[in-house]
């Protein structure tokens, strides 16, 4: 029976729709991987509870799965056609479904220690349907989602493509593509960590700290870190959060405000861009420190002890790492110029 085409009215409701939805992409991943096997590292049981989720997914939203030989293969372009709009959040959900899937087969086939050489390849392979399938999530979002969801799918999308490129990288040019990913990810949630609650801000925090190494690493393999910052322009994604719109770009315009370095008692104002942008992180998470610091020492000496202490301790030896990577930024970019 041959469906009725929405009209405009109709998939502008659609649209609208999906952007009043409170999407949690970053917390709907961590959630599923602290609960299915990934915190042990049996990417086995995470890669079948995906499939069976994706599965379940695709038939309560009444869509089918095409056959294995048939010329429609499976793909993100069967779950939310190409142009078309995306009417339910479980839409998403099997795009991530599907993503993680991909992700979690390749680590598994990472894992084995007696693996034949080809297996690298079909791990390879296994990424690149991941980023596939993390890309489609991030189109789709863009289009649809509330901007601090698609913020979040674009860092995943961004993540996943970073860690296809290190897999296969052979040449500085690669370490250099595999950097700008990352930066990318930074970028983006540093916009969407101020547009969620103490939750998501924690999640977009600690996402950025664990990839500060991958980052380190790929600078210290050849990656250029000299480039200008991302902008990151998504459209549409802005949809229903036009009051928080402004507080995401916040980072972005104190970017242009004047960057102060004192020298041997001399003030010198930075003006080159990558410098700018890695100064600012710098003096940002110098300032972030020091209020660290005063709040500490004018606490005093009660509390829950070591268990508030350690969670202490680690959050400002993670402001340390940004500190010293936008330090290390600054020196690659005052380098180039």
């Amino acid at each position: 029976r041959a469906r009725a085409r929405p009209t405009p009215a109709a998939a502008m409701e659609e649209g609208a729709a999906m952007a009043s939805i409170d999407f949690e992409a970053l917390g709907t991943i961590r959630a599923a991987q602290a609960l299915h096997g990934v915190r042990h590292g049996d990417y086995r049981r995470y890669r079948r509870y995906c499939a069976r989720r994706a599965a379940r997914l695709i038939k309560v939203l009444g869509q089918q799965q095409p056959r294995k030989y048939s010329k429609e293969r499976s793909g993100p372009a069967g779950i939310v056609g190409k142009g078309q709009a995306a009417h339910d959040e479980r839409q998403l959900l099997v795009l991530i479904a599907h993503a993680e899937r991909a992700w979690a087969y390749a680590m598994e086939l990472k894992a084995d220690p007696t693996a034949p050489r080809s297996v690298g390849r079909h791990a390879a392979s296994r990424l690149r349907k991941a980023v596939k399938w993390a890309s489609e999530l991030a189109r789709v979002a863009a289009a649809q989602a509330p901007r601090r969801a698609a913020l979040e799918c674009e860092a995943y999308s961004s993540w996943l493509s970073a860690t296809q490129i290190m897999e296969q990288a052979a040449s500085k040019e690669a370490w250099t593509a595999a950097l700008e990913k990352l930066r990318r990810v930074r970028a983006a949630l540093g916009e969407a960590e101020p547009l969620g609650d103490a939750e998501a801000h924690a999640r977009c925090r600690q996402f950025m700290v664990e990839i500060e190494p991958a980052m380190k690493y790929c600078e210290y393999k050849g990656g250029d870190a000299s480039g200008p910052e991302p902008v990151l322009t998504l459209p549409g994604a802005s949809l229903g959060n036009d009051a928080a719109a402004p507080a995401a770009s916040t980072e972005a315009a104190g970017s242009g405000e004047p960057v102060t370095l004192c020298w041997r008692g001399q003030e010198h104002v930075v003006t080159s861009g990558a410098v700018h942008a890695a100064a600012a992180r710098a003096q940002a998470a110098s300032e972030k420190l020091a209020m660290d610091s005063s709040a500490t020492d004018g606490g005093g000496e009660g509390g829950d002890g070591g268990d508030a202490k350690d969670s202490v301790e680690e959050g400002r030896m993670g402001v340390y790492d940004s500190l010293l990577m936008a330090y290390s930024d600054a020196q690659s970019a005052t380098a180039r110029h």
